[in-house]
């Protein structure tokens, strides 16, 4: 098991084996939560961070060559 948290704008960059890729996540839209003095890692410009279709449709595109028979791909965004 593997879990990457990272931009998927280069998916294809990250060391794999295609037969054992069997789910690949996206949480598309901006970094979520809000900058506070509880979580200073949070910058005040959060929502400039966002994903940008372009790259993002490019990257489904490698994640389903990358998945095996019968993985999944799940997509979740937000208005």
């Amino acid at each position: 098991l593997a879990l990457l948290e990272q931009s998927h704008e280069h998916l294809l960059d990250v060391p794999k084996d295609t037969g054992s890729v069997g789910l690949v996540c996206y949480n598309l839209g901006y970094l979520p939560g809000a900058p506070s003095e509880s979580d200073p890692e949070i910058p005040a410009d959060y929502k400039q961070t966002q994903t940008q279709t372009s790259c993002t449709l490019s990257s489904i595109t490698d994640a389903a060559l990358l998945l095996r028979v019968g993985g999944l791909l799940s997509v979740m965004t937000y208005p």
